[in-house]
């Protein structure tokens, strides 16, 4: 199948707003962009594409603020989402696409309302860390649905919140988590042979959009309120859903 140029344009746009979102808020930028993308291409596109800039995306932020990075919190994220991301691999493989592609925007849309309504309600409230089992739980759920949808931002983001204040030390972490996951993806799908040419077409034509996008985010980062950010990024996650649903 050819790729048309107004595919390509608004494939591009795509990629550019998610990864401003992205380069903000550090995991919002996939969820936003997988259903506009699967308007335009397959489930398996979508999935490898977003991957492969996930990696680009995570390198260049780390190389930014890597004196930020949280190696204590990596020692716990890592080893358990890594467990999560090999069953969400195998699940991915097993499931009919038709049932993930109906899993997807129930499970975006119930992140994007409990993520807006949480952090309105605990702007005036004492943070505090949840137990051991929940964490465990957390993390291993995150590591499942990026094995499905390269999507496991917002269940790692109700982790991270409990153990980060510093929104540039929130990024540069959960970007380590990132490229860290999505490499172990990539090696998977390169033994797989799941990356088809028009696949590695979409990647090298994405990586520009992705590195303004991820340049204009980090601007906005510096200059504008990491809360209201979060707000944007859940309310954007609510229109995905739908958008995706319907």
């Amino acid at each position: 199948m050819e790729l048309h140029m107004m595919v390509l344009f608004v494939f591009c746009l795509v990629i550019l707003f998610s990864n401003i979102i992205q380069g903000i808020t550090g995991f919002a930028g996939t969820l936003i962009a997988m259903p506009f993308l699967l308007i335009l291409v397959d489930l398996e596109t979508a999935k490898q594409v977003l991957n492969a800039l996930g990696i680009v995306g995570s390198l260049w932020i780390i190389s930014k603020d890597h004196a930020f990075v949280r190696g204590d919190l990596l020692r716990k994220i890592i080893p358990t989402m890594g467990i999560g991301l090999a069953i969400g691999i195998i699940c991915y493989n097993f499931f009919p696409k038709d049932v993930l592609m109906y899993l997807l925007p129930v499970f975006i849309l119930f992140i994007g309302i409990k993520g807006l309504l949480e952090s309105f309600m605990k702007s005036n409230k004492t943070r505090k860390k949840k137990n051991p089992i929940v964490n465990l739980l957390l993390l291993l759920g995150a590591g499942i649905v990026h094995g499905l949808f390269v999507s496991g931002g917002p269940l790692l983001v109700t982790f991270a919140t409990k153990e980060i204040d510093n929104k540039r030390e929130f990024r540069a972490t959960l970007s380590v988590v990132w490229l860290v996951l999505n490499s172990l993806i990539l090696i998977q799908s390169i033994i797989a042979k799941a990356i088809t040419a028009q696949i590695a077409t979409y990647m090298a034509i994405s990586i520009i959009p992705l590195l303004f996008g991820i340049v204009i985010g980090g601007i906005l980062l510096k200059k504008m309120s990491q809360v209201t950010f979060m707000h944007i990024s859940y309310a954007l996650l609510i229109f995905s859903g739908i958008s995706l649903l319907i």
